[in-house]
C-alpha cells in the first residue's frame, strides 16, 4: 500500500469518526448514541458554527477562515485527531499539521463542507470517487445532465492551490448532494485535492463512469477499489 493511499485511508476514518461524533453516533459502528431510550441530539451549535465558516478578506485578497474555524472546540478537536496519525515524515499533509508549517485551510474546508452533510451515504466505507460518482449520476431517471453541471465539475477540477476557490465549489457541492455523501470520502478528497494527483483522477473517472456502463446499468456499484475507513 502507498503512503498516499494510507493518507486516504486514515483521513477517511478521522474524517469519519468525527462526523459521527457530531451528529451523536457512536465513532466505530455508526449507530444512534442513547441516553437511556432517548436518542442523544447531534452537536447543534458546534455544526452552526462550523457551517457559518467561509472565506473572509484580507487586505482585499479573499482567504479561508482558519482563525475562525479554531475559534471552534470541535475544529480543534479534529486537528488534535488528524495529528495523532501516523503519517509519513514526507506527506504533505503532515507538513501541513505541524507547528512550524500548519496549513489548516484545507481541513477547514473539509470540516466546513461536512457540518452541511446529515447522512452518510458511504455505510462507513471509504470508496475513492465515491462522492464524484454521486454528482455524475442524472438528476432523474433517463435524463442525460448530471446532477452535478460538466461545466462546475471542469472548474472543480481546476481548482488548483487555491483554497478560497475549493471552499466554494466544496460548499456547492455540499448544496447539490442535498445533504447526504460519503463522508470519508468527501473529506478526505476535499484535504488531499492539492497533494494527491489521484484524487482528481479518481474524481474525474467517477464523475464521467455513466458514459462507459450499458444502457440501464447506471445504478451499478463504484467500480474504483474500495478500502475500509
Amino acid at each position: 500500500m502507498s503512503d498516499k493511499t494510507d493518507e486516504y485511508e486514515q483521513l477517511s476514518w478521522v474524517f469519519t469518526a468525527w462526523w459521527r461524533g457530531l451528529q451523536s453516533l457512536d465513532g466505530d459502528t455508526g449507530k444512534q448514541i442513547l441516553r437511556g431510550s432517548s436518542p442523544v441530539p447531534p452537536d447543534r451549535q458546534s455544526l452552526a458554527q462550523l457551517r457559518r465558516i467561509n472565506v473572509v478578506d484580507y487586505d482585499g485578497t479573499g482567504v479561508v477562515d482558519v482563525g475562525g474555524a479554531l475559534g471552534v472546540s470541535a475544529f480543534r478537536t479534529l486537528i488534535q485527531r488528524a495529528r495523532s496519525q501516523k503519517l509519513n515524515e514526507y506527506s504533505s499533509v503532515r507538513k501541513w499539521l505541524s507547528d512550524e508549517q500548519s496549513t489548516l485551510e484545507p481541513f477547514v474546508i473539509a470540516a466546513a463542507a461536512l457540518a452541511r452533510i446529515r447522512e452518510d451515504s458511504s455505510d462507513g466505507q471509504a470508496r475513492r470517487g465515491a462522492t464524484a460518482r454521486l454528482l455524475g449520476q442524472s438528476k432523474t431517471i433517463g435524463e442525460s445532465d448530471s446532477l452535478f453541471a460538466e461545466a462546475r465539475f471542469k472548474r472543480l477540477i481546476r481548482s488548483n492551490d487555491n483554497w478560497p476557490d475549493l471552499m466554494a465549489q466544496a460548499r456547492r457541492v455540499s448544496a447539490i448532494l442535498e445533504r447526504s455523501a460519503p463522508v470519508g470520502d468527501f473529506a478526505a478528497s476535499l484535504v488531499l485535492w492539492n497533494a494527491d494527483p489521484r484524487i482528481k483522477r479518481d474524481w474525474s473517472f467517477q464523475y464521467y463512469q455513466r458514459d462507459f456502463e450499458p444502457a440501464g446499468d447506471s445504478a451499478a456499484p463504484p467500480s474504483s477499489p474500495s478500502v475500509s475507513a
